[in-house]
């Protein structure tokens, strides 16, 4: 593909050149990025959650402090602190998510922490208790920013090892010490964050200036609105890269009265120039727009690969809604082969581990796959919190970063491909995506065989079992 092809043209945010890009895969690296980035701010420290908890452990067993606890200290040493936390319309008294719950420490003036609510609006004709603020992002100085997938809520750290026990990745608030049955409730899970520096943090910036100050609960009394400040960032670095969003239909005074849909639009161009291999992870697989783009690309002969979430927000009441939604889109997309076209290849991860009781049998856990990414022929690369669904491709408040450099591109896969496979990058296996494409299946076919017998695994890739969403996980192996 052409590098130039990949731009969104109807977003808020133009491609910049200068900037600086890492990007760190699971929570660990992320975290901890992000934990030391707030330790230096001298100035100001920005954030936008969908979920999040106040307890939170960005560096756990290293760092004492919680999310709230650490931010509250820099509050006292002058440091301007201001969190905007998505208020769902259903809000559950009490919580987090409550704007109506005074939390210790925030919106009590000078030295305490800024809190806001915001609650989401939706694209006609859903209903508005559906609408969800979904972005992830810190901005601190002026001089770094983040912008990733990962909410800040314990089950959502975990390391590249990804154990099916983890006890840093259980919550403050369960017991310890922590009983086998709660830590089934917290899985392996797979995510990234990126660190951006230079020009872009403008936009990451005015992407919360401009949710900040028009969000629905303000709480006047204890906050303020944000002020542009000028620019600190200077061009230093040799990417060009775009901030992409959604943002619903009339979200705000200032936002476009249709919305934005620029990371949809920066999906659908990047695929549609695809020429030898789409490469995708993600919670979900149900936009039309995207899949339809996806299927195109697989009938003039571009490989595709998508590493899938096997059962996404099982059980929970959001789960439930979007197994509904995927269940009814995917009714509609199979029809057109959206699935099962001889190019692409749908998989999902677990990882095990040698069974302590039995010997030579090993057990599964499920890797839940939470990462939003796009590679498209080693050259376009994006990821953030936008899933491939119509809602977020439509309508839920996402955030992007969108790089059209082959390096980063194609050092991000082959690191991504080294955790999967669980086998070097240098393999000359993974460079050639026909090759790779084989490899991917062929390691799947075996390692689903592998599990029926309770067998070590060749990898961590499975079949993606599409036909039963939030379905019984070994019956979808077996």
């Amino acid at each position: 593909m052409k590098p130039e092809t990949v731009w969104a043209g109807e977003g808020s945010y133009p491609p910049r050149t200068g900037n600086l890009l890492d990007l760190y895969v699971d929570g660990e690296e992320s975290f901890a990025a992000i934990y030391d980035a707030m330790l230096a701010a001298k100035s100001y420290i920005y954030a936008t959650f969908a979920y999040v908890d106040f307890d939170f452990f960005l560096k756990p067993g290293i760092i004492p402090n919680g999310l709230l606890s650490l931010l509250t200290d820099r509050a006292k040493q002058g440091i301007d602190v201001r969190l905007l936390i998505w208020s769902p319309m259903q809000s559950i008294a009490g919580t987090i998510h409550d704007p109506a719950h005074e939390f210790p420490g925030t919106n009590g003036g000078p030295g305490t922490v800024q809190v806001r609510w915001d609650q989401a609006k939706v694209k006609f004709p859903y209903p508005e208790s559906i609408g969800c603020h979904h972005q992830k992002s810190f901005v601190m100085d002026g001089t770094v920013a983040f912008v990733g997938g990962i909410n800040s809520y314990q089950p959502y750290w975990d390391t590249t090892s990804h154990q099916p026990v983890e006890d840093r990745r259980i919550p403050k608030s369960i017991p310890r010490p922590v009983s086998d049955f709660a830590r089934q409730g917290y899985p392996p899970l797979h995510d990234l964050f990126a660190r951006i520096q230079d020009p872009c943090i403008e936009d990451v910036e005015a992407n919360f200036r401009e949710r900040w100050n028009n969000a629905t609960f303000k709480h006047p009394q204890g906050t303020h609105d944000a002020v542009a400040h000028p620019a600190i960032a200077q061009p230093s670095g040799n990417l060009t890269l775009q901030i992409t969003r959604t943002i619903a239909p009339r979200a705000y005074p200032t936002t476009p009265y249709n919305g934005e849909t620029s990371i949809q639009e920066s999906y659908a161009r990047a695929i549609s120039a695809a020429e030898k291999l789409i490469y995708f992870e993600d919670q979900y697989y149900y936009d039309a727009v995207v899949c339809e783009a996806i299927l195109k690309a697989a009938q003039r002969g571009v490989k595709i690969i998508g590493l899938l979430c096997l059962q996404p927000d099982d059980g929970t009441p959001v789960g439930i809604f979007d197994q509904a939604l995927e269940a009814i889109n995917k009714t509609r997309i199979d029809f057109a082969g959206y699935f099962d076209h001889e190019n692409i290849g749908l998989f999902s991860p677990m990882t095990a581990a040698q069974d302590t009781v039995i010997a030579d049998q090993y057990q599964y856990s499920d890797i839940y796959v939470h990462a939003k990414l796009l590679i498209v022929d080693d050259v376009f690369m994006t990821l953030g919190s936008a899933n491939i669904s119509f809602t977020s491709m439509e309508f839920h408040s996402e955030l992007n970063v969108v790089s059209n450099d082959p390096v980063v591109a194609r050092t991000l896969r082959k690191r991504l491909w080294e955790e999967h496979f669980q086998r070097p990058q240098t393999d000359p296996q993974l460079d050639d995506p026909v090759v790779a494409f084989d490899l991917w299946c062929t390691d799947a076919g075996q390692n689903k065989e592998a599990r029926t017998f309770f067998r070590k695994p060749f990898s961590r890739i499975y079949p993606f079992a599409k036909d039963a969403p939030g379905g019984n996980l070994i019956q979808n192996l077996v």
